[in-house]
C-alpha cells in the first residue's frame, strides 16, 4: 500500500523506509551491495545534466523542446531521476576500477610527484591538482603511504584527493623535478597530422625497435589516443639530463618522426613531442 508521508519530512520518511526496503531486498536477493553490477557505459566524462538530456532524448523529447523547459520542469522530469541513477552507477564502477588499477600505477610511480585529474558529475572538468593545500608536491614513498592514499578521500588531511575521491579519472606523474640525473625518460608520440592508426602504430614499433637495438629497457604505454614509450638507461651510459636525452633521441630517432609540430603537419608524419625535455616539471601520464 502507499506510504503515508503526512506530517513527515523527507529525512524522516527515508529513515523509516530504508530499513523496510533493505530487509525486503535481503529477503529476496540475499544481500545488499554498495557496488554497481558490471554494465557497459560510455567512458566519456559527462555531467548529470548531460545524462539527463541524453535520457530525455531517448524518451522522445527533442533537444529544442528540452531547452524550452524551465529549470524546474527539467528537474522534475523523469529523465532526471534516471540520470541520477546512471551517474551513481558509473561513479561506483569508476571507484571499483580505481581500487584495482591505482595500486599498480602508484607503485610504478613511487618516489615521484603525482598529480590528480578529476571530473565532477555536477560541475564538469576540474583543474588538475598538482599540489596539496600547503603548496607542496605529493610523493608516495612507501607501501604505508600507498595504503593510506588508497583508503582516504583526502590524503593525510592535506586536501589532496585520495583514491576514495569519486572524481578521480587519471593520475599524472613527474619523471623528474630538476631535469638532472634522469633514471628514466619518456618519448611522447603525438599525431597532429591525423595519420591512420596503422601508421602511428608502425612508427611506435620502429621507435621501440631502436630502443631495443640500444639495449634500453622500455615499455609502450597507450594514453587513450596516442602512445608513449618509457625507457631507462642501458649498461653503456647513463641518461644524463633532459637536454642530454633530447640530443640523444634526436639522433637515434631521426627519420621516424618529426620533432616540431608544424614539420609533422607539413610532412604528414608523427610528432615526437619534446616539450617534456624543456620543462622539468612537465607531468606525464
Amino acid at each position: 500500500k502507499p506510504y503515508n508521508m503526512t506530517n513527515k519530512s523527507k529525512k524522516e520518511g527515508i529513515a523509516e523506509l530504508k530499513p523496510l526496503l533493505t530487509k525486503k531486498v535481503k529477503d529476496t536477493y540475499g544481500s545488499v551491495s554498495q557496488e554497481a553490477n558490471v554494465f557497459p557505459f560510455d567512458t566519456r566524462p559527462m555531467t548529470i545534466a548531460d545524462f539527463t538530456q541524453q535520457r530525455a532524448s531517448e524518451m522522445g523529447v527533442s533537444k529544442s523542446k528540452w531547452e524550452e523547459m524551465s529549470p524546474q520542469e527539467r528537474e522534475s522530469h523523469p529523465a532526471r531521476a534516471d540520470a541520477q541513477v546512471k551517474a551513481t552507477r558509473i561513479r561506483s564502477r569508476i571507484l571499483q576500477y580505481n581500487e584495482k588499477v591505482l595500486p599498480f600505477m602508484l607503485r610504478k610511480t613511487m618516489h615521484h610527484p603525482i598529480s590528480i585529474v578529476s571530473y565532477s558529475q555536477h560541475k564538469g572538468p576540474i583543474e588538475v591538482r598538482r599540489l596539496d593545500e600547503n603548496k607542496d608536491l605529493v610523493v608516495l614513498n612507501s607501501e604505508e603511504d600507498l595504503q593510506e592514499f588508497m583508503s582516504s578521500r583526502r590524503y593525510r588531511d592535506t586536501g589532496f584527493p585520495g583514491a576514495k575521491d569519486e572524481g578521480i579519472r587519471a593520475i599524472y606523474w613527474n619523471p623528474t623535478t630538476s631535469g638532472l640525473d634522469l633514471k628514466m625518460a619518456v618519448i611522447d608520440i603525438d599525431n597532429p597530422a591525423k595519420l591512420p592508426k596503422e601508421k602511428v602504430r608502425e612508427a611506435t614499433r620502429q621507435i621501440a625497435i631502436q630502443m631495443e637495438s640500444q639495449n634500453h629497457p622500455y615499455i609502450i604505454m597507450f594514453t587513450g589516443q596516442n602512445f608513449q614509450i618509457w625507457f631507462g638507461a642501458n649498461e653503456e651510459r647513463d641518461l644524463g639530463s633532459l637536454r642530454d636525452v633530447q640530443a640523444y633521441l634526436g639522433g637515434l630517432l631521426y627519420g621516424i618522426g618529426e620533432f616540431k609540430r608544424q614539420d609533422a603537419l607539413d610532412k604528414e608524419a608523427i610528432w615526437i613531442d619534446n616539450k617534456i625535455y624543456t620543462n622539468p616539471t612537465q607531468p606525464t601520464r
